[in-house]
């Protein structure tokens, strides 16, 4: 099954149109607390092929009760263990961008083998953005490229899900599922 998850801007009906013809069988769109109703009511209001979900985006506690499914973007403050463990967010976004600054022989990417096993127990899946990685500069998009790499590393050999996402705000960004496949399979490559 092919998904995105995308950031709207009232631009809904423009995103399930570009998603039809690029064969994506999944939208998950993503709304903050506040616009989280207005946005299940525009979804209902649609009429399309494709399956469109709803995501609650947390970015603290305050919001950990609600029964949707929860996509986590985390903060560079956060500590990821406390936010799987409390938080069970069925998606978490972007761990990669905010780790620390890299050592000389080694990357922070903020994900390890504890980690791997805590996000398996709750299913959780990490998503790698796409437009973070073709908005940041040159120097940056290979150190990113490196930290998203281990990670998708990490997540194989733990059997965790992860997948790379277009996070786009306007249709225009969003990518091809197979041309985000063949990116996938190659940084999984050793």
């Amino acid at each position: 099954m092919h998904y995105d998850i995308v950031i709207p801007r009232g631009n809904e009906k423009e995103f399930v149109r570009m998603a039809e013809p690029l064969g994506y069988d999944c939208l998950y769109l993503c709304y903050s607390p506040n616009d989280l109703d207005i946005g299940k009511k525009t979804i209902a209001s649609l009429s399309n092929t494709i399956t469109v979900k709803p995501l609650l985006l947390i970015t603290d506690r305050k919001h950990s009760h609600w029964p949707e499914q929860r996509i986590l973007k985390l903060a560079s403050h956060q500590d990821l263990r406390a936010c799987l463990e409390q938080l069970r967010p069925s998606f978490i976004l972007d761990i990669e961008s905010s780790a620390g600054k890299d050592t000389t022989h080694t990357r922070t990417s903020q994900l390890n083998h504890v980690l791997c096993a805590i996000a398996k127990k709750y299913h959780t899946t990490f998503c790698f953005s796409l437009t973070s990685y073709f908005s940041s500069s040159a120097e940056k998009r290979s150190r990113l490229l490196g930290k998203v790499q281990q990670n998708i590393r990490l997540c194989s050999k733990y059997d965790v899900a992860y997948d790379l996402v277009s996070l786009a705000s306007s249709p225009e960004h969003m990518r091809n599922p197979l041309d985000v496949k063949a990116l996938t399979r190659m940084l999984s490559k050793r």
